[in-house]
């Protein structure tokens, strides 16, 4: 949770709102990438779709890893496509922009921020405020549904979250969110078809040992955990309005689908990293404390299958693609990071370390991974790096048309 310090001093007639924070870049403001220096070429020229890119850029010299003047240091929030920033916004009260990369991300090719203020919480696209309320809370997850901008967001104090679109509330609750907005696919992007004017969207909450799975801003499906198990996370399976959520029960580890009545054990004395799933199966990755990691996968009604494991190091990250493939971000008892699947492991450079491991993502058929290697921003894309010049960290990207 951000707690902002400085205060944001509000005037007391309707334009208290619209602040224009961001600079739009035209091809005139340099040569494409300007001060970010891309060293790989990027997308097709002048077609669709478009890389988009997002990260912060410090001034040089500036450790940004620890970030000992954070909020007080220069620094500046960039968008690019195809390799060329076409969108700058400089961090600071005055343009309603943080550094935090929880607090931003890209939508359609368009970079959607938040920020909090002593008094107030605002919106913005591209620079411009959307929507602002008189209220402190952060944007948990955003999607876009035609142009309707739909967000869920948390009480800054604890005391619970709000959905809204535009800004106006649809609905709220004390509990907590277990997994934010998505659509049908389980991603905040959806297809276009799915991401239409009034297509349903999805997320789940619990409170205590009730599961509540959320469609269209009400409350779909609730169910309740057994007392005797441990419950500690939850999802939606993709694809279908299937709650499932995973325990512990003694020594053993779970997933249930309390609407089916089933339960799967994986494992044992064994911790998730990452779930992820549709509604005929799941991924699991777990490590155990012998630096074991494996990857199993759960179909509906049948054994587990343990499809990877490795003795010599521990499993980060799962990304699994809408068509099934998967890839598993790995560190070696060495600390060196590589990408593995089936029938492959990629060594990734020395020095290279994930920017964070909850970026390990495919989106758009393409496999993503924000990287830092000695300080300076990089970005794997489907088995390539892309090395940039400048002092700062990528820490978003989207393979798409824009809108």
């Amino acid at each position: 949770m951000i707690l902002l310090t400085a205060a944001l001093v509000l005037a007391c007639d309707e334009d208290w709102y619209t602040v224009g924070a961001g600079r739009l870049l035209s091809h005139r403001d340099g040569a494409p990438g300007g001060p970010y220096g891309n060293s790989v070429d990027g997308g097709p020229d002048g077609g669709v779709p478009h890389l988009y890119v997002c990260g912060v850029r410090y001034p040089e010299g500036y450790d940004w890893r620890k970030d000992e003047q954070k909020g007080s240091v220069d620094c500046t929030l960039f968008l690019l496509r195809d390799n060329e920033a076409i969108l700058e916004i400089p961090v600071g009260e005055a343009t309603l922009a943080v550094s935090d990369s929880d607090m931003h991300r890209i939508l359609r090719g368009h970079l959607y921020a938040d920020y909090i203020s002593d008094e107030a919480s605002f919106v913005q696209k591209d620079g411009e405020v959307v929507y602002s309320v008189k209220t402190r809370e952060y944007v948990h997850s955003m999607i876009l549904r035609g142009e309707e901008v739909l967000s869920l967001c948390r009480k800054c104090d604890g005391s619970g979250w709000t959905l809204r679109s535009d800004g106006s509330q649809l609905a709220s609750g004390s509990d907590h969110i277990l997994h934010g907005l998505c659509y049908a696919d389980g991603t905040p992007q959806g297809s276009v078809h799915e991401s239409g004017s009034g297509r349903p969207f999805q997320f789940s909450t619990i409170s205590g040992r009730t599961l509540s799975y959320w469609l269209d801003g009400r409350v779909d499906q609730t169910r309740e955990a057994r007392e005797d198990v441990g419950v500690y996370d939850a999802s939606i399976a993709r694809n279908l309005s299937l709650p499932w959520f995973t325990a512990y029960y003694g020594s053993k580890s779970y997933v249930f689908f309390p609407s089916l009545g089933s339960n799967f054990q994986i494992g044992y004395n064994e911790r998730y990293v990452a779930l992820m799933g549709d509604q005929s199966q799941i991924y699991a990755l777990t490590n155990t404390s012998a630096n074991l990691g494996r990857l199993y996968r759960v179909e509906i009604r049948q054994s587990p299958v343990n499809l990877w494991s490795a003795a010599d190091g521990e499993g980060c990250a799962l990304a699994i693609s809408q068509e099934g493939q998967w890839k598993v971000l790995q560190k070696g008892l060495d600390g060196r990071f590589s990408i593995v699947d089936e029938g492959r492991t990629e060594l990734l450079p020395e020095g290279a370390e994930p920017y964070s491991k909850e970026l390990f993502f495919f989106q758009g058929g393409k496999l993503f991974l924000p990287l830092q290697i000695e300080g300076k921003a990089a970005l794997y894309v489907d088995g390539e790096i892309r090395r940039y010049d400048f002092n700062g960290y990528v820490d978003g990207a989207y393979w798409g048309t824009g809108s």
